[in-house]
């Protein structure tokens, strides 16, 4: 490989073959969107990257854990839920240029879930509050991601 690296990259080179190492401002969230009827759950999260604010559950995988099973452990640690992941709505990016030490790249990948078993979610220490909201709707303090994720909720619920 030769010239420079692509943005959010470093070079890293191991034996004869120069590698790319990813840049650790660039994080990952596995996410799920728990569909019952015309409805989607959201939570109010009480931790970072979106301390406050209305989100779908998510969080982070951990080694070795694909991001569907995170997207489910998460649910499951967070409301108390179980889902069986039926697809994938999308993959969405977060940039949060003020954050200390500096700048995050979120890269959201979420997921399409019908809950499984209990259907009254369990608030946990990391969800404060939950609401089963309309596909598409509009909520107050949620961060741009939510809402581009509610968007596409609606899209393809319309079509």
């Amino acid at each position: 490989m030769t010239g420079s690296a692509e943005p959010g990259t470093r070079p890293v080179r191991r034996g004869t073959r120069e590698l790319e190492e990813s840049d650790p401002s660039i994080r990952v969230l596995a996410s799920v969107a728990v569909i019952q009827g015309a409805k989607v759950l959201v939570m109010k999260e009480e931790d970072e990257p979106f301390h406050k604010s209305w989100v779908l559950p998510q969080g982070y995988p951990r080694p070795g854990e694909t991001l569907a099973a995170a997207a489910r452990r998460e649910l499951a640690e967070e409301l108390g839920l179980d889902v069986q992941i039926v697809g994938l709505l999308g993959v969405y990016d977060e940039f949060e240029r003020d954050s200390a030490p500096g700048p995050v790249h979120w890269v959201i990948v979420c997921f399409l879930g019908h809950p499984v078993g209990e259907l009254e979610p369990r608030p946990s220490r990391e969800a404060i509050d939950y609401a089963w909201v309309d596909v598409g709707a509009r909520l107050p303090k949620a961060p741009a991601v939510t809402e581009r994720i509610l968007t596409d909720l609606g899209r393809r619920r319309r079509s």
